[in-house]
């Protein structure tokens, strides 16, 4: 049975809070609520009435799951905006009524917490000191900012969880009473509280890009909801950030002078021109306010605007418990492909009375030619799901595996396959577009099955080779001296000699170079060739071959069914080989042969990327009803993820041989189907392959699909195709430095080599 390592990363179900911009009484609900969960201080607040930016936020923050609070439509309807990420508990809850008096909760809590790292020797430390709890009256002016700030609880009649109690018991807890209008006393961030409770042990992971990282202080105003809840984000992305009332200065000068020592340590060990102490605020305005409020020190400002949340600025990252490690065993249920693993050493407490609480544990294992990871395209969470064998509602597609929503009692899981060919047609679904293989598509999958996989078609890199299969269809016999005199000649067009592929491996030697009797050799023996003799029936005079297998001293005529001895003929004959069905019926093997090398040179060129890639042959492309796309065919499609933010690359194709040229329709048939792509999800490039060189028609032709600053078609020619390396006779001709890894690099590379030089041919 075999076996794979499989990562596991556990991490709290991040939250977005869904409220209207002029209802401050859900915004402190969503507060209460948020720091009673572990994890609460990452949790994003969005503004219902607010489309563009609420839509940047669930995207910025990789939300699982959408909270509304309040009773207008626009907040009670806001989860149907986003039907893939479904709610996994039903019912939007938050706690559920336990039948001993006692509330539940529905996801991670800071009770867990507690209970967890209270019984650790890192604990003592909190013992020692204690924990503060900040107490203020709510006619004072700063007490929604103070409530964002320092958290706070619900009270324990309304959901049946008395959390400050809780605290208290595994710590001492001192109350620090604030007067209205009184000085914020530094204990606060001297000494944790509940806001670092909901944080406590949590830390961001490398499976995203980070973002800004600036700690500071936010300026605004307590009473504008909307800077509130902008300070609430910034400090959800995981800044360091403490707000500063510009009406209210005064108040805040203890707290002030601390917080300056604390960001002066965080930031020194940064680059000296990072050390700059932030200045954030959603108005320029309030920045003329920050010498008088913070001192006349060296701030960096940070004005949030439209652009903040686009995933290029602040980019939040996905904030974790803990990694755990686990072996994973594959196996087979009705056909497919499982892996079930346990989920080890959680970093948090998973005793039986905590089943009721939701957490992530995002898996991530490489296991050849079976897909257990996929690029980050959220909307494809239920379908994938239910093909993997998981709960339509449990499981979050990540920028870096796959999230199942588990209970903190679970201690394993089992999780089915997901076929590379489902991938595609969910993907081609997202722009409107029925995904089939076409036929083919049907004989390049079995030979690329036959030779071991896309990187097995190398043979076909010499030109030779392609000319015996031109040469000889499927009902022709030839000799192998025929075969080796085909396979070792020079291309006449492109002058491609047998020589330039000396030292290609096709497949394992001990020594010396390539010849043309090792490379038929192997084409025979991985069944592309059959093995027969051809006889001659006394009776109607006609020749016919007959395979190696079916081969006696008594024979039958395949022509006229006479049954003849030919153990004249057998003696001292030579063998004479057939082209196998699996290279198809025609004698062009319907195209199969460009497809398949060129899906082998991108498995090579593209394989830095560790089960990134997902390579088929061709499709036909069928529009649903209503969709105004054409029906097509792309020869083949290619799926590379990246690591977020970066989108995943589609890149699709046609693919000619020698004879055939690139025209208007499958310009203007590609570059339709790569606009209906879903931007925000793709970056799709069109790659058009050929092997001979292409004329200075194609390479106009290939030119308009790009724009002004797009750069999306690449060109491959028999000079890109056929060597190891992609640009390797390029780079030498030019002597440029060009790779072929990823779409964008081959799309700067085509437009370097065929776009800005004028002697294409």
């Amino acid at each position: 049975m075999e076996t794979a390592r499989v990562n596991i990363v556990y991490r709290p179900v991040r939250v977005a809070w869904a409220i209207h911009s002029a209802d401050r009484e859900s915004f402190r609900t969503a507060m209460r609520y948020t720091h009673t969960m572990w994890g609460g201080r990452f949790n994003p607040v969005i503004f219902v009435d607010q489309p563009e930016q609420s839509k940047q936020l669930i995207e910025a923050f990789r939300v699982d799951h959408i909270i509304p609070i309040g009773d207008a439509p626009a907040v009670v309807g806001f989860p149907h905006i986003y039907p893939h990420l479904i709610d996994p508990i039903f019912g939007h809850r938050l706690f559920y009524d336990g039948q001993d008096g006692t509330g539940r909760a529905c996801f991670l809590d800071v009770h867990n917490a507690l209970l967890h790292w209270s019984s650790k020797p890192e604990w003592r430390e909190f013992r020692k000191q204690g924990f503060r709890k900040l107490r203020w009256q709510e006619a004072d002016a700063l007490s929604d900012a103070l409530l964002m700030q320092f958290g706070g609880y619900p009270e324990a009649s309304e959901i049946n969880i008395d959390y400050g109690e809780i605290l208290s018991n595994v710590a001492p807890v001192s109350d620090i009473d604030l007067p209205v209008k009184g000085v914020i006393s530094a204990e606060t961030l001297k000494y944790p509280g509940i806001s670092y409770l909901s944080k406590l042990a949590i830390k961001p992971h490398w499976s995203v890009k980070a973002g800004w990282k600036h700690p500071g202080f936010f300026l605004g105003r307590s009473e504008e909801l909307q800077d509130l809840v902008a300070c609430w984000n910034v400090r959800a992305a995981d800044n360091s950030i403490v707000f500063v009332d510009i009406d209210h200065g005064g108040r805040y000068s203890d707290l002030i002078a601390q917080a300056e020592v604390e960001f002066t340590r965080q930031l020194a060990g940064e680059p000296e021109f990072a050390k700059s102490i932030a200045v954030w605020s959603r108005t320029q305005e309030h920045f003329e306010n920050a010498a008088a409020l913070l001192g006349d020190g060296v701030r960096m400002h940070c004005l949030l605007d439209a652009h903040t949340w686009n995933g290029l600025n602040l980019l939040p990252p996905t904030m974790y418990l803990g990694e755990a490690t686990s072996l994973g065993v594959i196996g087979e249920r009705e056909g497919n492909a499982r892996i079930s693993f346990a989920l080890n050493d959680k970093p948090f407490h998973s005793d039986a009375w905590f089943h009721t609480q939701n957490l992530v544990a995002t898996f991530s294992t490489f296991a050849q030619q079976k897909l257990f990871e996929m690029p980050y395209v959220p909307e494809l969470n239920e379908p994938v799901a239910r093909s993997m064998g998981i709960e339509y509602n449990k499981l979050r597609i990540e920028p870096k595996g796959m999230g199942i929503i588990i209970d903190a009692a679970d201690h394993d899981l089992s999780v089915q396959a997901y076929a590379p060919d489902q991938l595609i047609k969910q993907v081609f679904a997202l722009a409107g577009l029925d995904a089939k293989l076409s036929s083919g598509g049907l004989i390049a999958r079995q030979l690329i099955s036959r030779l071991g996989g896309a990187d097995g078609g190398r043979a076909f890199k010499i030109p030779g080779v392609r000319r015996l299969l031109k040469t000889y269809g499927p009902t022709v016999a030839f000799s192998e001296h025929a075969a080796l005199q085909a396979i070792g000649q020079s291309n006449p067009t492109t002058g491609a000699k047998f020589s330039d592929h000396a030292n290609l491996y096709i497949e394992p030697r001990a020594s010396g170079n390539l010849t043309p009797q090792s490379v038929f050799g192997h084409l025979v023996e991985k069944g592309l060739f059959r093995i027969g003799s051809e006889l001659t029936c006394p009776s109607c005079n006609l020749t016919s071959w007959t395979a190696l297998d079916n081969l006696k001293q008594n024979n039958s005529c395949e022509l006229c069914g006479t049954t003849y001895d030919s153990t004249r003929q057998l003696v001292g004959t030579e063998f004479k080989y057939r082209r196998t069905g699996i290279l198809g019926v025609e004698k062009n093997t319907q195209g199969a042969i460009p497809v398949v090398l060129t899906l082998q040179q991108l498995s090579v060129n593209m394989s830095h990327i560790s089960g990134g890639v997902v390579l088929a042959p061709s499709y036909d492309l069928i529009p649903r009803t209503g969709v105004a796309l054409p029906k097509c065919e792309t020869d083949f499609v290619v799926i590379q993820s990246e690591r977020y933010p970066d989108k995943a690359s589609v890149i699709i194709g046609e693919c000619k041989d020698e004879g055939d040229r690139i025209n208007q329709t499958d310009i203007d048939n590609l570059g339709r189907v790569s606009d209906a792509m879903p931007k925000e999800r793709f970056d799709v490039y069109i790659l058009l392959a050929r092997l001979s060189p292409f004329n200075s028609d194609e390479v106009a032709l290939a030119r308009s699909l790009n724009g002004e600053h797009v750069r999306r078609v690449i060109l491959l020619s028999n000079d890109e195709l056929e060597p190891y390396h992609m640009y390797e006779r390029a780079n030498a001709r030019l002597g440029t430095k060009f790779y072929g890894f990823d779409g964008e690099s081959m799309a700067n590379a085509t437009d370097a080599i065929y776009f800005r030089t004028t002697s294409n041919q």
